[in-house]
This record gives C-alpha cells, structure tokens and sequence, in this order.
C-alpha cells in the first residue's frame, strides 16, 4: 500500500511540476481512491474535490462524474445524506449528458438509498419529538391531577 501511495504522490509532483493538470487530476483520483480505502476520509475528500475542480476545469465529464460519485461514497461514509444526495444527483446528470445510461441507472439507486435514509432519520426526530411532547404532557398531568 504504502509503494502505492508514494507512487502516485511522486506522479502527482512530476505533473504539478510538468504543468499537466490532467495528469495531476489522475493522480489525486488516485490518492483519493487510496485514501478512502483505507478510511482516511479527510485526505481522501481533499483529494477527490481537488480532482473534480480540476475536471471542471478541463471540461472532463467522465472524470468529473467519477469525482461527484466517490465524493458522494464518502459523503454516505459520514451520513451525510443531504450532501451525498446532491453529489450522487450530479454525478447521474453528467452520466447522463455521457449517455452513460449504465451508470445513471447505479446512481439513481444510491441516490434512492441515499433519500430513503434521509426520510427515515426526518421521521425519527420526529417521532422523538413527539414521544418527548407525551411524556411532558403526561408529567404535567400527573402533576396538575
């Protein structure tokens, strides 16, 4: 693992230096996918978004949709279902501007796990909320009574 990273640190420099921005945006792909593997979320996210600006930049749609998806994997790592919504949502329209049909197809079902676990945790705080509300409604009662 470690041969690996330096590996892709060392492309990394030689396409900064090299001024070759797809190269460099291939390289912190690379250290994103590596990061995440191995759970360093923090580096790997540093990475990825480095990645997909660097896409945007180049105009590069498949990579660009690549970025959003990984992005929105990590974003699912951390519960973060809003943001991994929106990530994966843009990751299926730029496959879909691809017409990737494939990979749209695998983004809508994230994106409908993603939803679903954002509906159910809204329904859960709801439902706290509520039993909270009972239990002062009936404390108040067995006070006043």
């Amino acid at each position: 693992y470690q041969r690996r990273v330096h590996g892709h640190k060392q492309a990394l420099q030689y396409a900064v230096r090299a001024g070759d921005k797809q190269a460099e945006s291939l390289a912190l792909a690379n250290l994103g996918l590596m990061g995440r593997s191995q759970g360093d979320l923090s580096t790997a996210k540093v990475c990825l978004e480095r990645h997909l600006e660097l896409s945007q930049n180049l105009s590069d749609t498949t990579s660009a949709s690549q970025a959003n998806e990984q992005l929105g994997l990590l974003a699912i790592e951390k519960k973060d279902w809003t943001e991994a919504s929106r990530l994966l949502s843009q990751a299926m329209n730029l496959a879909l501007q691809q017409r990737d049909q494939a990979k749209a197809n695998n983004m809508r079902c994230l994106i409908g796990v993603v939803n679903g676990n954002l509906k159910m945790e809204e329904q859960i705080r709801a439902l706290a909320r509520n039993m909270g509300a009972k239990t002062e409604k009936k404390d108040k009662a067995k006070k006043d009574g």
